[in-house]
Parts: structure tokens; C-alpha cells; sequence
């Protein structure tokens, strides 16, 4: 073997070698130039690759004085196409693709040439064709582009099945991406490898906080046994599938999913992944709940509207008696007497309690009070005052600091009301006294109160439930749970929102945000 061909084959196997890590088929058929350029200097070589999907030359690359006409049509001997079995008659090609008896030059002033088909398993994926400006090409030389094309195929099929990999990859992410529905899948050690971007966005967090974490630690501690138990039925018995109701903590909520799971085993039948597919059922549970609410404050409405009838009576008897006794003080010159003052308060306590009767009853019916300009002043002391024997009684410390210049549009007795039912309950919360804080101010196209206490607070799963419907702490003490639900009600009628901050022992606080109207 001659110096000459030991470089020859050393310059291949560097190119083989060189080839294997390249995933572009452009930046393969420049390492295959160079390598070319190095092993037959002086002749002219030219590239092309070729896909049967698209019927058309994908790249090209020349050395030497081409025939630029040429390089459209991947010409092919004949015979040579038979023997590597990438002949067609059924024009599978088009006419990009044409057989020859002879070899077409595809060079200017060429004497001799070749042209070595890139076939892979059938498939033909490209041409070299290595031409001489003077002389003929040695037999070695022929061999030696075999070589080549037989390993460019390989390469150049890889890095296709690489691109139709990528291709399907994206496709089927696009369609998991686009799905309206809840996907993920987690590995047979329980961390979550995929989720969809419905499933992204209904947990409102980022992929990089979610892929590659424990999927138990985003569960309550309520539900991890749960998921425990079906991820061992999935690995050790042979079932399809698992449904599951699943609680998904987001941040301090918590989100209600029905999911499938279903097992991903490999050929010995070892689980690899489970995929869960479903639905998030929080709206559709909080809608569940609230027509159920809707059904039973409508029984309550019936009810009420019967015993307020009876109520009624008695009541406007009472009025009607202490309105005749306070006139008949008036006339004896009793009005500096504390007396007329109390007969007054009765009066007011029972405007408050026919109020609370008619706003029991229209709880499960729309509001029917006029909006009214008021100062936001009066209210919060017109709702101080309904619960002053309360403060007297237990001895609460009462602060009270509101802008006297506010003016704003509101229903004012539903947000007296929906504040008295606050202070009262702040009241109870410190049975034993304590301090008693109120705040009333504008911020931009806001208006907003503030009530705390200095109570015994609540933990977060009572802070979730205080607006429910007949949800009380108080049941044994005679609360019904209407309180804090008439409030939000009344929030609702202004389109404000109501905000709520309590921990154990710590007291609470309850903000009201109201949009500033003024006309």
C-alpha cells in the first residue's frame, strides 16, 4: 500500500468519525467537500442531496467549473440505478430524477467522470459526482466514492429521522399544547416530565417550577395517600385505568380535578410513566354549589316570608306604642331626659330590626333599594351606633378614623347592614374586650373600610368558608351563618370586593373596596 492511499483512508476514517456528532445536513455535505478536496485534489467534485418526499434537490455543493444547467437533474447510469435498486418507471421522481446508458458530465472540459449515487436501503438521498479535467479516474478513486456515499446515506438518513422525530415531536406537543383539557405525565418515581399548556395556565405557575418536581408536593397532605395508593395499584396490577379526584394546591387555593390515569409500561411490562388526563371541576363545583345554595336559600326565602308576616305585626305594634310614648314625653318637656333618648334608640332598634327582617327575606331575591349620594362618614356612624350596647357590653376599646370629606353613591342600608354584621362579629371575636378598629378613606376610584379586632382570629380552612351560606363558629351559641354572607352580598350590589386577613390569635381584618361613584 502506497503513502498516498494510507492517507486516503486515514482522511476517510477522520471523516467518518468527523460525521458522526454533525445533525445538519448542510454542515455535512461541507465536511464531505473538504474531505473531498483534501483526498482528490485537483478534480472537481460536486454534492447534491435529493428527498423522495419532496421530489426535489434539497443542497448543493460544487467544486470546479460547473454547468450551472446541470445541476437541476440528478442524472443516473441506468445499470447503476438497477443495482441499488433506486430505478423507477412510475415517475416517483418527477423529472428531477433521469437514467442514462452512459455517464452525463456535468463539468466544463472533463475527460472522465463518475457519479455515485447516496442510496439508503432504497431510498435514494442524493449524488457525487467526481470528474477529471485531465486523464481517467483510477479504479481506487471510483471504490473510494462508494465509500463516501455509503456514508454520507447513513448521516444523511439519521439527520433526517432526526428532523421527522423533531417534526412528529412538535406536532404532538402542539396538539397536547392546544388540547382544553388537563395532561401530564410523571415518571415511575412520581416527578412530573410534561404538562400542557391548559394544565400550565389553570395552575397559574411556570413550567420550570412544575417539570421535574414531586407531583406529591403539589397535593394537600389530605390527598397524597390517595395518589399514593392508585400509583402502586397502576405499577403492580394489570389495568388500563384509574379514575381519581385529585385536590391541586395553588398557592393558598385549591383547585378541584377529576383526572384518568393511565399506565405506560415498556415491552417486560415495567412501568415507565402514568398519564393523567382531565378536567379542572372548580368552576364546575363552585356553580354545583351555589345553585344547591340558590335551591336552599329559596326554601329559606319562603319560610321567611312567612314568619316575617308574623313578625310584622308585633314589631310595627311596638313602633307604633313607643312612637306615641316619645311624643307624649316631648309634650312634658322630657326632651333632655335620658328616657326619651332610650325610647328613641327603641324606635331605631326596631327601623334596624324591620330592616334585617326585609333583608333576610330579599336574600333570595334582588335588591330593590335606591342608590342613593351619602356621606361615607354617617354610615360607618350610623353602624357604630346599632352596635353600641354590644361595645358597652363587652367592653370593646372603639376607634374610628374616616375622611369627613367623602361623598359617594351606594345602597345604604345593605352597606350599614353588611357593617354592622362586621363590627358584630368582630365583637364576638373578643368576648373578653379588646380593641375595636374602624378606617374609612378614598384611594384613586376607591373607597374603602377597614375593620379589625383584636379577636381570636380564624385558621385557613374557616377563613375559606366564611361567606358560605349558614356556615357559623357561633352554632352553638345560637349563630345561623347568614352574617357574613348577607355581607358579601351587599358587596356584590356595589361591585366591590370584600378581603379578609386573620390568623389564629391574632385577630382579623376585613376590608371593603367599593368603586367611587359620586353622581
Amino acid at each position: 500500500m502506497s503513502q498516498s492511499d494510507s492517507n486516503e483512508i486515514l482522511r476517510f476514517e477522520e471523516f467518518s468519525k468527523g460525521i458522526i456528532s454533525v445533525y445538519n445536513e448542510e454542515q455535512l455535505i461541507k465536511i464531505t467537500a473538504n474531505t473531498l478536496k483534501a483526498i482528490f485534489g485537483g478534480y472537481y467534485y460536486c454534492i447534491r442531496l435529493f428527498s423522495e418526499r419532496e421530489k426535489r434537490i434539497t443542497l448543493t455543493l460544487a467544486e470546479g467549473p460547473v454547468i450551472h444547467s446541470e445541476l437541476q437533474t440528478i442524472r443516473i447510469k441506468e445499470n447503476t440505478a438497477k443495482k441499488m435498486q433506486v430505478y423507477r418507471v412510475d415517475g416517483s421522481y418527477s423529472s428531477v430524477v433521469q437514467y442514462t446508458e452512459r455517464y452525463h458530465h456535468i463539468f466544463r472540459d472533463t475527460t472522465d467522470g463518475t457519479g455515485t449515487p447516496i442510496v439508503y436501503k432504497g431510498e435514494l438521498l442524493g449524488l457525487i459526482n467526481l470528474e477529471s479535467p485531465s486523464g481517467f479516474l483510477r479504479p481506487e478513486d471510483k471504490l473510494l466514492m462508494i465509500l463516501f456515499a455509503n456514508q454520507l446515506a447513513v448521516s444523511v438518513n439519521n439527520i433526517r429521522l432526526l428532523n421527522r422525530t423533531d417534526t412528529y415531536r412538535r406536532f404532538l406537543y402542539g396538539i397536547i399544547d392546544s388540547a382544553t383539557v388537563l395532561i401530564s405525565v410523571v415518571d415511575s418515581e412520581g416527578k412530573i416530565v410534561l404538562i400542557n399548556k391548559y394544565f400550565k395556565d389553570r395552575v397559574q405557575m411556570e413550567f420550570r417550577d412544575i417539570i421535574g418536581k414531586p407531583v406529591i408536593g403539589f397535593l394537600p397532605a389530605s390527598q397524597r395517600l390517595k395518589l399514593y395508593r392508585a400509583f402502586l395499584r397502576l405499577k403492580n396490577e394489570k389495568i388500563d385505568h384509574i379514575n381519581l379526584n385529585l385536590m391541586f394546591k395553588q398557592g393558598d387555593k385549591e383547585l378541584n380535578m377529576s383526572m384518568n390515569l393511565s399506565p405506560l409500561r415498556d415491552e417486560s411490562g415495567e412501568l415507565q410513566h402514568i398519564v393523567a388526563i382531565g378536567m379542572d371541576m372548580t368552576d364546575f363545583l363552585d356553580l354545583k354549589s351555589q345553585y344547591e345554595d340558590t335551591r336552599k336559600l329559596a326554601t329559606i326565602g319562603e319560610f321567611v316570608s312567612q314568619i316575617s308576616h308574623e313578625l310584622n305585626n308585633p314589631i310595627t305594634s311596638i313602633k307604633v306604642y313607643s312612637e306615641y310614648i316619645r311624643k307624649r314625653l316631648q309634650s312634658r318637656n322630657y326632651a333632655e331626659s335620658d328616657i326619651l333618648e332610650k325610647v328613641e334608640r327603641i324606635e331605631t332598634t326596631i327601623d334596624r330590626i324591620q330592616y334585617f327582617v326585609k333583608s333576610i327575606v330579599s336574600y333570595a331575591k334582588p335588591f330593590s333599594e335606591e342608590r342613593e349620594r351619602v356621606k361615607l362618614a354617617n354610615i360607618l356612624n350610623q353602624a357604630l351606633y346599632f352596635c353600641q350596647y354590644l361595645i358597652e357590653k363587652h367592653n370593646i376599646e372603639t376607634v374610628m378614623t374616616v375622611d369627613q370629606s367623602i361623598f359617594f353613591v351606594c345602597y345604604p342600608n345593605q352597606l350599614i347592614q353588611a357593617i354592622v354584621n362586621l363590627v358584630t362579629n368582630a365583637i364576638n371575636a373578643m368576648p373578653d374586650g379588646g380593641s375595636l378598629t374602624i378606617d374609612g378613606k378614598q384611594d384613586g376610584g376607591k373607597v374603602i373600610v377597614t375593620i379589625s379586632d383584636t379577636g381570636c382570629g380564624m385558621s385557613e380552612e374557616v377563613k375559606k368558608k366564611i361567606f358560605e351560606p349558614f356556615f357559623s363558629t357561633r352554632k352553638a351559641e345560637g349563630g345561623v351563618g347568614l352574617g357574613l354572607t348577607i355581607v358579601k352580598n351587599a358587596i356584590l350590589a356595589h361591585n366591590g370586593i370584600i378581603e379578609v386577613e386573620s390568623e389564629p390569635g391574632k385577630g382579623s381584618t376585613f376590608r371593603i373596596i367599593l368603586p367611587y361613584e359620586n353622581d
